[in-house]
């Protein structure tokens, strides 16, 4: 009997380590990743008819065992088209539960993508260039799990991807330091698109961005679950508009005293630009600002008109006020350009052309339009409004020759100056 026991007893054993021997392996997916696959799609609703960036850029961030993707796709069509830009997909042969038969050839295996040149340590985060053969296709691969989803436009005229490359490839970098931040330029800076070649900036404070400016669309979308094998449409349906449209309009009256002449063309530059967004939070950096360019939209203008009303429409983060309604440089200031041409006096056949500039400094024009809240540090400001026009109440007079200054007391106004000598071109 005891021997009996003693048999029984080391069966159990034996069976319990049978069945410790066949716990099935969990699947390495660093070496061998299950993948799903998305199809991204936008739609604008009653944004469908503003002007936007062609390309937006998705970003795909696994929530649980990080693992981050993004991609840049076009931002019409259903699905989008597009190439990876961080992230592609390593191939790897599909498995079967059946062996193939020897006349069906095997697959081969698509070559790795190259790590990102410039971090050849950060293996974590390969980064696909737009060359690479996975461009223009509509499914994207993600490894499966829980993801957290962004898009926002993808621009490299306007837009510094610096910081978000930054967060692609490092895992320690969180979501909340997103921002997007605008490219500047210096003057003279051969990739700064020219609005007028011989401006002179008497305000010279800050760096310039590229003008004409897309408005900047964002949408993000709750953790959604992404199981391998499964096809996943993800629609981004609420993209909102990070960016303030805003309308600057003015008048400049002519005085033809001496001479009759027109206005060919005006050129604007506007100061205080932010050029940084929290995409997590919307705030704006207003502690850093640029300045853009523009051409003023007007009829054209004959020698018999006496005004003419001039507008400039813009796209950007905001605008930050000066803190004084007296200074002529830093943020809240308007320098403009303006061309002229009149008949010479000595000789009719011949135009006589001017241009000449003017400065003003928005500080009571800003303060009632209210753009913006700042926060509590003082650093920050959101968006008060989508949208705004900027009226600039004080007509601009001008002779031809200059801006001529006001000497009454502005009340309240924010007034023209002078700025500069005419410069003087025979046609």
């Amino acid at each position: 009997m005891k021997k009996l026991r003693l048999l029984i007893l080391f069966g159990w054993i034996a069976l319990l380590l049978t069945a410790c021997n066949t716990d099935v392996e969990l699947c390495d997916e660093l070496h061998h990743p299950h993948y799903a696959q998305v199809e991204y799609r936008f739609f604008w609703g009653t944004n469908n008819n503003e002007q936007r960036e062609d390309s937006m850029l998705v970003i795909a961030t696994r929530v649980i065992n990080q693992w981050k993707s993004s991609v840049r796709v076009s931002s019409t069509g259903n699905p989008s088209r597009g190439t990876y830009l961080w992230n592609a997909p390593e191939e790897y042969p599909e498995e079967v539960e059946e062996p193939q038969t020897p006349e069906e050839p095997e697959t081969p295996e698509e070559p790795e993508t190259p790590e990102d040149p410039d971090n050849p340590d950060t293996p974590s985060a390969t980064r696909a260039d737009g060359d690479a053969p996975v461009d223009d296709i509509t499914r994207f691969k993600l490894r499966s799990g829980d993801y957290k989803f962004i898009t926002f436009n993808r621009s490299d005229e306007e837009i510094d991807y610096t910081n978000i490359d930054r967060y692609m490839r490092d895992d320690n970098v969180p979501m909340t330091d997103l921002n997007l931040v605008y490219k500047s330029y210096a003057k003279g800076d051969e990739r700064l698109k020219v609005v007028v070649d011989d401006w002179t900036d008497y305000n010279a404070y800050s760096d310039y961005m590229q003008p004409s400016l897309h408005p900047v669309y964002y949408d993000t979308l709750s953790v959604r679950s992404m199981r391998s094998n499964g096809l996943y449409y993800v629609s981004f349906d609420h993209l909102s508009r990070l960016t303030q449209h805003i309308a600057i309009q003015f008048d400049i009256q002519k005085n033809m005293q001496n001479l009759p002449f027109t206005i060919d063309a005006v050129y604007m530059e506007m100061s205080g630009v932010p050029n940084i967004i929290n995409l997590a939070t919307g705030y704006i950096d207003i502690t850093k600002t640029k300045k853009v360019m523009f051409k003023a939209e007007h009829r054209k203008d004959t020698e018999d008109n006496s005004r003419l009303h001039c507008n400039v429409s813009m796209d950007v983060p905001t605008i930050v006020n000066n803190a004084s309604d007296n200074q002529y440089t830093g943020p809240g200031i308007v320098q403009v350009m303006i061309c002229c041409s009149a008949k010479d006096p000595d000789d009719p056949t011949k135009t006589r052309s001017k241009k000449f500039q003017g400065i003003i400094n928005l500080h009571n024009t800003l303060q009632r339009a209210q753009l913006i809240k700042i926060t509590e540090d003082g650093q920050h400001a959101y968006r008060a409004v989508d949208e705004a026009i900027l009226y600039i109440n004080a007509v601009m007079e001008v002779n031809g020759e200059k801006v001529i200054e006001s000497t009454d007391d502005n009340g309240g106004l924010d007034v023209w100056k002078s700025v500069g000598s005419a410069i003087i071109v025979d046609i």
